[in-house]
């Protein structure tokens, strides 16, 4: 194998080995990722992966993981902070950004008010990339359980913090993008 080939596999082994967050994802908060770029989430522990893969539940457009969104920024936030417009958008690398970030912060905003969550709740708020389609079919919970990984999904909701490599996302090569979107070597 020459030289270029090594780095090349090298490179393509450390896309595959990104950590992506796993989450269920109901049809209000599928709205919020697909036209706000964002999600958030109550906190749970302090790691923060460099990807999101929603795992869209039954009730959604197209059950289980097709999409993937690069993570470009995460902040903390209160409940109270979220309702009362204390939050700031962080930079952003476009104004496409900018504008969908502003339309997510604010469905979150008013999902926030129509459940009446509480004041003193904590959570983060993951902004998004474009998300983009990498693989289909969907990978639902049952066809990546009939694989055998050594980690399995579900069969009811997905633990808070779960994650997979993007290597173990793909399942059959066939299917989905080899590098998932933005990986500096894809």
């Amino acid at each position: 194998m020459s030289m270029e080939q090594n780095c090349w596999e090298i490179y393509r082994m450390d896309c595959q080995n990104i950590e992506v967050r796993i989450q269920d994802t109901n049809p209000v908060n599928e709205r919020i990722f697909e036209n706000g770029w964002m999600c958030a989430q109550h906190s749970h522990g302090d790691r923060d992966y460099p990807y999101f893969a929603p795992y869209f539940i039954e009730e959604c457009d197209n059950p289980g993981i097709t999409r993937i969104s690069r993570v470009i920024h995460i902040s903390h936030y209160t409940i109270a902070d979220l309702i009362n417009n204390g939050i700031k958008l962080p930079c952003a690398p476009s104004q496409q950004h900018r504008d969908k970030w502003r339309l997510g912060l604010s469905a979150i905003r008013a999902r926030a008010n129509i459940e009446m969550w509480k004041p003193e709740d904590r959570g983060k708020l993951f902004y998004l990339d474009r998300p983009t389609s990498f693989r289909t079919p969907a990978l639902t919970k049952e066809m990546y359980n009939g694989t055998n990984p050594p980690k399995q999904l579900g069969p009811f909701m997905i633990p808070p913090g779960y994650t997979l490599r993007y290597g173990e996302l793909l399942t059959n090569h066939n299917w989905a993008l080899e590098h998932p979107p933005g990986c500096p070597h894809s």
